[in-house]
């Protein structure tokens, strides 16, 4: 399976699990708006682990580096 397929499976299966879990109700319901959406958030924290990054700027720096048409 391609890469690109990869993420995109993982960011569908959070996507039918945060529904099923919380409707349309967003996780975070004050502050400032966000540049990513919860489910964006929390693909990529699950792509971070498949790939063996376990903090937010190893994620953040490896998207940077392999995914740099991504804007994050």
């Amino acid at each position: 399976m391609p890469l690109e397929d990869f993420i995109l499976t993982v960011f569908c299966w959070v996507d039918q699990r945060l529904n099923a879990l919380l409707g349309n109700r967003p996780l975070r319901q004050r502050g400032f708006a966000p540049k990513l959406t919860d489910r964006e958030v929390i693909t990529m924290e699950v792509v971070g682990e498949f790939f063996g990054l376990d903090t937010d700027v190893g994620i953040w720096k490896h998207l940077g580096r392999h995914w740099p048409y991504i804007q994050v």
